[in-house]
């Protein structure tokens, strides 16, 4: 497929600061085994990163391991956690754009967005891009999806809102420019060779047919 990319997404690395919830146990992961993955995608131009949550370990551990091997990412905030133990400061957000990263909204207070009401899914699309904006002075037009939660409903609220990127957790190859960028989740299972075996794609005709399939179901119900 012609144009293609792959989108890793991460989480938290290293020593939690925190509890955290079981949905966030299977993608914190250890530095070591975050920093294998970096040295194997920096040759990679097909590769792109991105993380999620706005945990402080973006700042800590993250910046610093991608400065290393100059390596780009972007990451979304939870709009609501600037600024609370465990997650970013606003000085860290602007210590991530002042080193090259770009950021994106990851909503207001880490909902699903699919299952919220209009009222709810303003404050998540709209409200928190205006507080981030407002924070880090720069523009922001993409935004990543709670728990891979979207509709169509969802889709089309970022289309009036202006958004240009909606990243989500539907797994597989991304196309550049694509209003609905999948994303790959990076979990602590995963091995080197599990990476190298997501960014082939080697799946088969029939697999990749179904992987479609679901992927329109989603969007348009």
């Amino acid at each position: 497929m012609p144009g293609r990319i792959f989108i890793l997404n991460l989480h938290g690395i290293g020593t939690p600061k925190r509890e955290l919830p079981a949905s966030e146990q299977r993608v914190w992961l250890e530095q070591a085994r975050f920093e294998a993955i970096l040295d194997y995608v920096r040759t990679r131009s097909d590769v792109e990163l991105t993380c999620d949550d706005a945990n402080e370990s973006d700042f800590t551990v993250a910046l610093p391991a991608l400065r290393a091997r100059g390596l780009k990412a972007r990451f979304f905030l939870v709009a609501d956690r600037i600024g609370q133990p465990a997650f970013l400061s606003r000085n860290q957000v602007e210590g991530l754009l002042n080193s090259g990263m770009e950021i994106g909204s990851h909503g207001l207070r880490h909902r699903p967005w699919a299952a919220l009401g209009k009222c709810e899914l303003h404050e998540e699309i709209v409200q928190a891009r205006n507080r981030l904006e407002q924070l880090a002075s720069v523009r922001i037009d993409h935004a990543s999806c709670p728990f891979g939660s979207y509709n169509r409903r969802v889709v089309r609220a970022f289309r009036n809102a202006g958004y240009k990127g909606i990243y989500t957790s539907d797994g597989g190859p991304a196309q550049p420019g694509a209003l609905i960028l999948p994303r790959n989740s990076v979990c602590n299972t995963w091995t080197l060779e599990t990476v190298k075996q997501v960014l082939s794609d080697e799946v088969t005709p029939l697999r990749r047919l179904l992987r479609n399939l679901k992927l329109a179901v989603k969007r348009w119900r």
